[in-house]
């Protein structure tokens, strides 16, 4: 297998990363969600799509999308379809988050169609209640829930709008690399770090690179590391709920091993993802002939 990326491919990413950076100017969305270039092609509340190109910068070295990538395009496909009956500035936090793969492949080109259920009816909070298919060229990829609370802006912080981008746009005029703040240079140094060895070196994909997890197997499952910073965040500065949630996949998928398939993952989300360093813990529950069972716990911090 050839692995590492060619110098067009290192070019584009470098040229997405510097488009992402000027897209952040127009506050909304995060770094993350500009990078991986969602286009929002519809947004209501029965009727949500959001489309998410292939490309060097979220695909792995098989051409399929790194779970990272298609768990942020379910996250916020949901989460928009909650948000479109309210204002467009609402905060959501992800409470809980479910999707069911088929075992087609997540190749070319993936496009998340999503659909509000309502809020429920009894709580102190609203909490909306949403769901998704995620389709790929060869038809639906993986079907999923979720629910999403309303919560307030942290201390004095003032949301602004989630833009609702589009790949058909106007082309935006870039940022030229001189007029980029401190931390918006530590942002483009950290995908230059990604990128990695040149093609025909053997290494890690860009995305794993650029999420920069680290999976070691256990006696009874796995355990993984993960980096935190502005390039995983939200628009508060917390882990996004997506990234999470690809976080414990991952560290699930290494847990059970190559043998088996990613068929059904359920996560509940207690606290938001914050600190230097987000960890996870995964065990084997079961491995019978036909299926099998890992639960993992994520949190900041602590020991492995």
């Amino acid at each position: 297998m050839t692995t590492g990326l060619s110098e067009i491919e290192r070019a584009a990413v470098r040229a997405q990363a510097l488009r992402a950076l000027t897209l952040n100017r127009t506050p909304g969305l995060h770094f993350l969600g500009n990078f991986l270039d969602l286009s929002f092609e519809h947004v209501s509340a029965a009727d949500t799509r959001l489309r998410l190109l292939g490309g060097p910068h979220c695909v792995e070295h098989d051409g399929q999308f790194n779970i990272f990538a298609l768990s942020v395009l379910a996250d916020l496909a949901m989460a928009a379809t909650v948000r479109a009956p309210l204002p467009r500035e609402t905060r959501l936090g992800t409470v809980s988050m479910q999707l069911q793969f088929t075992g087609l492949p997540w190749t070319q080109a993936l496009e998340a169609q999503a659909a509000l259920d309502g809020f429920m009816a009894e709580g102190a909070g609203q909490l909306g209640l949403t769901r998704c298919e995620i389709h790929g060229p060869a038809g639906v990829v993986a079907r999923g829930a979720g629910s999403f609370m309303v919560l307030a802006a942290p201390g004095d912080t003032v949301l602004a709008p989630v833009p609702h981008r589009r790949h058909d746009d106007a082309p935006v005029c870039v940022l030229d690399e001189d007029a980029l703040t401190p931390e918006e240079s530590a942002l483009l140094r950290h995908v230059e770090a990604a990128l990695g060895p040149r093609r025909g070196s053997v290494g890690a994909s860009f995305p794993r690179r650029y999420f920069g997890y680290e999976l070691r197997q256990t006696a009874n499952g796995a355990s993984a590391r993960m980096p935190n910073g502005p390039h995983i965040g939200n628009r508060v500065g917390h882990v996004q709920g997506g990234v999470s949630f690809g976080f414990a996949i991952a560290s699930a998928q290494a847990a059970l091993g190559p043998a088996w398939s990613l068929s059904n993952v359920l996560a509940s989300y207690i606290s938001p993802g914050r600190g230097d360093i987000l960890r996870a813990r995964s065990r084997i529950v079961h491995a019978g002939g036909l299926t099998a069972v890992a639960a993992s716990t994520s949190g900041r911090n602590g020991p492995l």
